[in-house]
């Protein structure tokens, strides 16, 4: 999330990093928030984001970067602990990734 964040921005661009604690049903839960002023991500690729070796089109280069798995790995991993990845974008504006895990994971998972 911040590697893409940190990538996918304009030079002079902002990435922050928020990590709070709330409660869902009662139960702890830490969100890790990251957003950037980048490029963003158009809507038809949205869809696509967190499939395997998948790539959009990279719009500062022309070239996509790495191999497609960053996110698709990630979203495996936090949904295997019973969290969610939530995604939010806006083309030329940035985008906004969030996780959501339950504070006290599951050791058999």
């Amino acid at each position: 999330m911040i590697k893409n964040a940190v990538e996918f921005n304009h030079e002079g661009g902002e990435v922050k990093i928020e990590v709070r604690r709330f409660a869902r049903d009662r139960a702890p839960w830490v969100e890790v928030k990251v957003v950037d002023s980048g490029v963003g991500i158009p809507d038809l690729e949205l869809p696509r984001i967190f499939d395997t070796f998948w790539q959009g089109g990279n719009v500062l280069t022309g070239k996509p970067r790495g191999v497609g798995l960053g996110l698709a790995i990630a979203k495996r991993v936090v949904e295997s602990h019973g969290g969610r990845i939530l995604v939010k974008s806006t083309v030329a504006e940035g985008t906004e990734v969030v996780l959501e895990l339950p504070q006290e994971l599951d050791a058999t998972a």
